[in-house]
């Protein structure tokens, strides 16, 4: 957690993955896509595998929860939508360094790999973009009744 480039407490997993699975299709159709939006990739798996990790080892789980309070919900609904965790963790460093070669050289992936990309992607973020929005429309609902009683 230490020495990292950007900051994992403020990351929204959601919008990162967006971000990254738009990158993604636009280099599967051949248009390419700005290191910017491909390095929100890298971002997101370092976010996920910290999630993995805090997740499988108790420890771990109680200091970042103490650290970064948001994580908990974030690795709480990750590991309910997996069976194997340590599966997950592993694909997920594989992603994370077929982004970075996609940086690097466009080409060094063929479609078919890049849509494995997206889809592991999308697998892991589903479930937090479910939860986040149902506490939004819960928020608003709420913000709503008070407004109207």
């Amino acid at each position: 957690m230490k020495g990292s480039e950007y900051d994992i407490e403020n990351s929204n997993p959601v919008r990162l993955a967006d971000n990254t699975v738009l990158a993604l299709s636009s280099l599967e159709r051949g248009a390419g896509a700005s290191p910017e939006s491909l390095s929100e990739g890298i971002r997101l798996c370092d976010y996920l595998m910290l999630l993995l990790r805090t997740r499988s080892s108790s420890q771990e789980s109680r200091e970042a929860t103490a650290i970064f309070p948001g994580m908990s919900d974030g690795a709480e609904t990750l590991a309910q939508s997996l069976s194997d965790v340590s599966e997950a963790l592993g694909k997920t460093e594989q992603v994370k360094q077929y982004i970075d070669d996609l940086i690097r050289d466009p080409a060094s992936h063929t479609s078919v790999e890049i849509q494995d990309i997206k889809k592991h992607l999308i697998i892991l973020t589903m479930p937090m973009w479910r939860r986040r929005a149902s506490e939004f429309r819960e928020r608003k609902m709420k913000r709503s009744l008070t407004l109207h009683e």
